[in-house]
């Protein structure tokens, strides 16, 4: 669920004769309370009556009502996205967009950091349209004012650049572009190294993520040495993962050691393969069934065939 700040909602009577700054904001206050309940409906109520008082009040002062409208409308495309109403929060973010432009007039260095966050809410939407065009350019939009962000704010931007450059490499992949998609995950993979050098706890996941769809591109390229090198280094951190914290971790160690299997077939090693299948299958045994898409039946047919072999 998309990060919305909430704040504490006092009941009180609300006065709608006249728009007032007081009465916007519990509104407001109101909708994050209800997003934090997960009760969409009423919260989108209340971003929508907020976002009628606010548009008013910014008329006589846009500069500071201009924000709050923003992120009334912001939230409304947040909810929107939430529940798969996705032309609607294409809509809303859009609208979001343009204000913080507007904004951006008077604070530009304040304000990009809003529209990078938009660019990239509306490439998350048209990736989940299935618009991969658009979204790649709302994508790359969002990277570039990213990385114009981590000059002047490192520490505060560079995560979001990398989660940024990881979707463009997935939609590279997918229209099987890899050397592009290579090249997007490389950059983030050199800054979520930089970020988990730091940061461990917080980010080896990451890095073993970027890891793995960059082996996957060298799996799909024929670079098969490359490929290995890349998911057993990703498999070294997820078995540190998964022991420390299973439940989350075991189907992404699962998928590695599949991964690294189905490379070492593609080079022959059926051995190596055999050996790696068999572990991922252990693992998947132990999983629920709605947690992977791994088909078990599949996967024992490949071991037996192994065997044989």
């Amino acid at each position: 669920m998309k990060k919305i700040i909430a704040f504490v909602f006092m009941l009180m009577s609300i006065s709608f004769a006249t728009p007032s700054e007081e009465t916007a904001k519990a509104l407001f206050d109101k909708g994050a309370f209800y997003i934090k309940a997960q009760k969409y409906e009423e919260a989108l109520k209340s971003f929508k009556e907020a976002s009628v008082m606010y548009r008013e009040l910014a008329k006589t002062n846009p500069l500071v009502f201009g924000i709050e409208l923003a992120a009334s409308i912001n939230n409304i495309g947040s909810i929107y996205e939430e529940t798969q109403k996705y032309e609607d929060a294409l809509q809303s973010y859009k609208e979001s967009a343009a204000i913080y432009r507007e904004l951006a007039k008077t604070n530009p260095v304040f304000f990009k950091r809003y529209i990078a966050m938009i660019k990239k809410r509306i490439g998350d939407v048209y990736s989940n349209s299935h618009r991969s065009i658009e979204a790649l350019q709302s994508y790359k939009e969002a990277a570039m004012l990213y990385r114009e962000l981590v000059k002047v704010a490192p520490p505060t931007f560079n995560i979001d650049l990398a989660k940024t450059i990881s979707h463009i490499g997935v939609i590279y992949g997918d229209a099987k572009q890899y050397e592009e998609s290579l090249e997007s995950f490389k950059e983030a993979l050199a800054i979520y190294r930089e970020l988990a050098m730091a940061n461990p706890s917080s980010f080896n996941a990451d890095l073993a993520a970027v890891m793995d769809m960059i082996s996957i591109a060298y799996v799909k390229t024929g670079r098969y040495d490359e490929a290995l090198q890349y998911s057993k280094d990703a498999l070294t951190i997820y078995r540190k993962l998964a022991k420390e914290n299973p439940v989350t971790f075991n189907k992404y160690l699962a998928t590695t050691i599949g991964v690294i299997g189905t490379t070492y077939v593609q080079i022959g090693k059926h051995r190596e393969a055999l050996q790696s299948y068999k572990e991922a299958l252990a693992i998947y045994e132990t999983l629920p069934k709605n947690s992977h898409d791994v088909d078990i039946k599949q996967l024992q047919k490949i071991i037996s065939f192994l065997e044989l072999q």
